[in-house]
């Protein structure tokens, strides 16, 4: 109920992206009207320390739920610009000790993209030529 009482930065991103999720989901299946002002405070406190990220979730979530706010203006910019996370590394083989390096290379998840791109692709923010 008291979600994002610290600045943003100081959480771990998920937490922001779980907290987010779920007051998204309860919002919109509560029948309660006082819990669901409850639940709307709390994302209106995830608007007041996200408001200058334009991850495309957080602002389609908001959105959503206040369809009078603003969508940051960098949204759709970040989508356009976003890249699978990679990562290049050497991996050492502790036997033989004189045994070479391995290089590998890890692909992140792009379900950052896919969740905002489809949330504003559902909700009629994002168009289909965008």
């Amino acid at each position: 109920m008291v979600a994002k009482v610290l600045p943003h930065g100081s959480t771990p991103p998920w937490d922001d992206n779980l907290g987010m999720m779920a007051l998204f989901h309860l919002t919109q299946y509560e029948q309660d009207p006082a819990l669901k002002g409850l639940y709307l405070e709390s994302v209106a406190r995830y608007r007041s320390a996200l408001k200058d990220d334009p991850n495309p979730f957080f602002q389609f979530v908001n959105k959503v739920l206040r369809p009078d706010a603003e969508v940051h203006p960098g949204t759709l910019d970040w989508l356009r610009k976003y890249e699978v996370p990679r990562q290049k590394r050497t991996i050492k083989p502790r036997y033989p000790e004189d045994a070479p390096g391995i290089e590998a290379e890890t692909e992140g998840s792009p379900h950052s993209f896919l969740r905002g791109y489809w949330m504003g692709r559902h909700y009629g923010f994002i168009g289909e030529e965008d």
